[in-house]
């Protein structure tokens, strides 16, 4: 078992505790002032309603034992109060929950009464009922008062013991009945306290039955549409649906006939291998892989508010080998803005080849896509809908609607909304919320799967529980970013470790933290992502045609032209000194270096500027600042080009292949960036002029080469410099010159970007959690300076010597290890981190399930297999040595004081 049950020391201590909470028996006098016999009795009883979640300005209706009546108010906290003069105990309170009625008893000389489905069932459980229309009458015969303050007592004990026993936590945390103690339950935005966590998180729903509580499996609140299905492990399964990962299965169109399950085979394949290099001589079928076929069971799912404006994506998969009595799941949000599917090659086959379920989510990003031209939606199951005649159950759809949708339609034609970038939602601040409800959805379909029914109603009991389970968050980049705030979310031991490659993690404040490699200090470290992204942003194109990174990978890609008229572009706003074009590269790339980039990442700048740094820019700007498709924000939209580089209108059934390969952003696979230009003098948008909206970024892959993208300021096709520098003045609310933005709309948008990046709390403190960090020192995606180095040296200050976190920085490792068998050069210069990510779970696995130490942080050098181009020799297990169990002082990550020291 992962954590012991109470002993009887425990117990007999909680019984002693609980026991102290009530002095009395039977009704009372009347409130208001001293009780000649016994202490005074307060004036005001105050309390918290919830359901789940606060009930902001809940109407609570009382009644006393002698049938007095009265209403109060809860103000937008859930909080209440109502005064006692004269009235009579005990009384009873009563309210509507999502779930149906709430009620609670209040005796005399308590000051505090709270009311949610906690107190509900206590109160059941004193007035031997089994269900709240018992209580209904009770309350309103005013039959109540036959209840004694024993008989609540004796239910409170139940009840508090039943939790333990359920989620084994402290008698520190669970030490007062949910009537009487004061708690923060969650709201719609924020988790609440521990306690607040645990009544109204923890999958348990708590009925009286005969005079005892028990404890049925729930489906937790807010998740809906639960899909089922069943593979066999043969012509479809949980991992590879059934398809050749290394053939080309995903050539063909899905196929018409049970239309949605083709698309998840396919979405399963995609996505497999975007995360994993599958090609020959990369170390796939040899140091990790190859994909096996899993029989099992996938539920898929959502989770929303009840607005239908969230709609994240939840999934279980659930392997025929799963043993309830080594019950284990790891939790795998989707990296990137990817969809549900985005894990499976990474923590999924992980997960599944040990045997333990898979909980994934997309984490309110994902492939959600409105086709604002035709008005349709992607639906959970990928398949197209109306986006008005969808209900609820599309992935995403922007709130745009007519008049302003015709409008736009109009005046910007075969434009796309997506999930990430325009749901308004700012997902981010989330991503840690929406892993845990993974893990919450995770326990109620394993229970459903497997616990055996109960006498009540014939629900499901649980056998699958937090007290018996192993869970790891685990996933790559973003993923890993939210695994680690889950980590730190979590307040009731839902997760036990985690395990992350390559974390898009943000620090927030270092509290004085600095990072040195060798003898050098970091002159810039932890930075937020739409910080460092829109910088790179800026420089990357120039740096790319720097001599010293001539020959780097994809930068035949990278037009020339434009390239250097970005160089010119940033000299002309002074953000360049240089005057020559070889030496404004130079400077750019010496940029970069300043900013937090490594020497080691620069070859990749041209590819990684080709493919995605505009995507993450723009896609941040607009999610941060909750701005819609309507916003075009810094005159940037998101469509198909045609071969001129002009947006163009499509069927709406290309939404079919965005759910089977889209990573959620634009560029992407069947969509560009456009850049709405506006030429000094233009007084309005014109998408028939010859140098109005065009293609941002050649897709070579389609054979699109057009780049016009001509910037206003300059008259010049240089990858949309104006619109660069835009989406950098909002991440800093700053001008070229490093001045405020002066008043107005760009300073607006700003603030609320601002805004947005405030609401994005990492705290570094992971509560003793075991965990390991695996980062590739040469990612230029996200650097190790921004992310994994001040988050490990933050963690290290926050959690001193409790601290279990473990950091191994792996040399000639970068970001996209798929990229390492796609495109030319990265074979010969980088070794898969993939390697080191199944080592990182191997390591937290063995720790909780052993105890097994887990090594000390270390830099991990590996070798590269050289070779040419395209053609490096295979791979093999001396390019990739293991991570040392007790590495050398050479090789050794330390903390000296307030400085992370990472060798060279």
């Amino acid at each position: 078992m992962k954590r012991a049950l109470l002993g009887h020391a425990q117990q007999a201590g909680l019984a002693a505790l609980t026991a102290g909470l009530v002095a009395s028996c039977g009704g009372g006098s009347g409130g208001g002032g001293s009780n000649s016999t016994g202490p005074k009795i307060p004036d005001v009883v105050i309390g918290v309603v919830s359901d789940g979640t606060v009930m902001p300005g809940a109407s609570i209706a009382l009644k006393d034992a002698y049938g007095t009546e009265a209403t109060v108010t809860a103000n937008v906290l859930g909080q209440f109060r109502f005064p006692t003069t004269g009235l009579m105990y005990p009384i009873m309170l009563q309210a509507t929950g999502r779930n149906g009625l709430l009620y609670t008893l209040v005796y005399a000389e308590e000051e505090r009464a709270n009311l949610n489905e906690a107190t509900t069932v206590i109160t059941e459980a004193a007035a031997n009922v089994n269900n709240t229309d018992a209580l209904k009458s009770l309350y309103n015969d005013h039959g109540f008062d036959q209840i004694r303050r024993d008989q609540l007592q004796k239910a409170e004990n139940l009840y508090l013991q039943t939790l333990h026993n359920e989620i084994a936590l402290s008698a520190s945390v669970v030490d007062l009945s949910p009537r009487i103690k004061d708690f923060s339950p969650g709201t719609t935005d924020v988790d609440g306290d521990a306690y607040g966590q645990l009544i109204s998180f923890a999958n348990v729903e708590i009925n009286p039955q005969d005079g005892r509580i028990q404890v049925l499996n729930r489906l937790p609140e807010g998740v809906g549409l639960i899909n089922k299905t069943v593979v066999d492990g043969v012509s479809d399964d949980l991992l590879s649906g059934g398809l050749n990962i290394t053939g080309p299965d995903n050539q063909t169109t899905p196929a018409t006939d049970s239309l949605s399950r083709s698309l998840r085979r396919k979405a399963l394949y995609s996505n497999y291998r975007s995360q994993v290099d599958v090609a020959s001589g990369g170390g796939y079928g040899s140091l990790y892989g190859p994909a096996q076929k899993y029989a099992g069971t996938e539920y898929t799912a959502y989770i929303d508010d009840g607005s239908g404006n969230k709609n994240v994506l939840l999934m279980v998969q659930v392997p025929a080998s799963f043993d309830v009595s080594k019950s284990c799941i790891v939790a795998a949000a989707a990296p990137g803005s990817r969809g549900v599917y985005g894990a499976v090659g990474t923590a999924g086959e992980w997960g599944l080849k040990h045997g333990c379920a898979v909980a994934y989510t997309d984490k309110g990003a994902g492939v959600g896509t409105h086709d604002v031209s035709s008005d349709s939606a992607l639906a959970i199951d990928g398949s197209v809908f109306s986006s008005l005649a969808s209900g609820n159950f599309t992935q995403f759809k922007s709130d745009l609607r007519d008049p302003a949708l015709a409008n736009y339609k109009i005046q910007y034609p075969g434009r796309l909304a997506f999930k990430h970038a325009h749901s308004k939602q700012n997902p981010e601040r989330d991503w840690g919320r929406n892993t845990l409800s993974a893990v919450r959805f995770a326990f109620y379909v394993l229970n459903q799967q497997y616990a055996p029914t109960s006498t009540f109603a014939d629900r499901h009991l649980r056998a699958v529980k937090p007290e018996n389970t192993l869970v790891i968050a685990s996933s790559t980049s973003a993923g890993g970013a939210a695994a680690l705030a889950a980590a730190e979310q979590d307040k009731i031991t839902l997760v036990d470790g985690v395990a992350v490659a390559e974390p898009q993690v943000q620090a927030g404040d270092l509290q004085g933290l600095a990072v040195q490699q060798g003898a050098a200090l970091q002159a810039a470290a932890g930075k937020g992502v739409l910080d460092y992204i829109s910088y790179a942003n800026l420089y990357q194109p120039c740096a790319s045609l720097a001599a010293s990174v001539a020959g780097a990978p994809g930068l035949s890609q990278l037009d020339a032209t434009n390239a250097t008229n970005r160089c010119a572009a940033l000299k002309q706003a002074g953000l360049l000194a240089s005057s020559s074009v070889a030496d404004q590269a130079s400077e750019a790339l010496g940029k970069l270096h300043g900013y937090g980039w490594l020497a080691d990442s620069d070859v990749l700048h041209a590819s990684h500027y080709v493919s995605i740094t505009p995507a993450m820019a723009t896609t941040y700007a607009n999610s941060y600042g909750r701005f819609g498709v309507e916003n075009n924000l810094c005159n940037f939209s998101y469509a198909l080009a045609g071969s001129d580089g002009k947006a163009v209108v499509r069927s709406n059934l290309f939404l079919l292949d965005m759910f089977v390969n889209s990573n959620g952003l634009t560029p992407g696979y069947g969509t560009h960036f456009i850049y709405n230009t506006l030429l000094p003098g233009d007084e309005a948008h014109d998408e028939a002029a010859p140098n109005g909206s065009t293609l941002h970024i050649p897709d070579v892959y389609r054979g699109l080469l057009v780049t016009m993208a001509l910037s206003p300021s300059t008259g010049k096709s240089d990858f949309a410099f104006d619109g660069a520098l835009c989406l950098r003045e909002l991440a800093t609310g700053k001008d070229a010159a490093g001045q405020d933005l002066a008043a107005g709309t760009l300073a607006d948008q700003a603030t609320r970007v601002q805004n947005g990046i405030k609401e994005i709390q990492y705290t570094a403190n992971l509560q003793g959690k075991p965990a390991v960090i695996v980062h590739g020192r040469a990612d230029a995606l996200v650097p190790v300076n921004h992310s994994s180095r001040p988050y490990v040296g933050k963690n290290a200050l926050v959690e001193g010597g409790t601290s279990k976190l473990r950091y191994y920085e792996v040399l000639n490792a970068q970001h996209f290890d798929a990229s390492n068998g796609t495109i030319a050069g990265y074979d010969t210069r980088y070794v898969p981190l993939q390697v080191y990510y199944n080592q990182a779970l191997d390591l937290i696995y063995a720790n909780l399930k052993t105890g097994a130490a887990l090594p000390d942080s270390q830099v991990v050098r590996t070798t590269p297999r050289g070779g040419s181009p395209g053609a490096a020799p295979a791979i093999s297990s001396a390019n990739v040595p293991g991570i040392q169990a007790t590495p050398g002082s050479a090789d050794r990550i330390t903390l000296s004081g307030k400085t992370l020291v990472i060798p060279d």
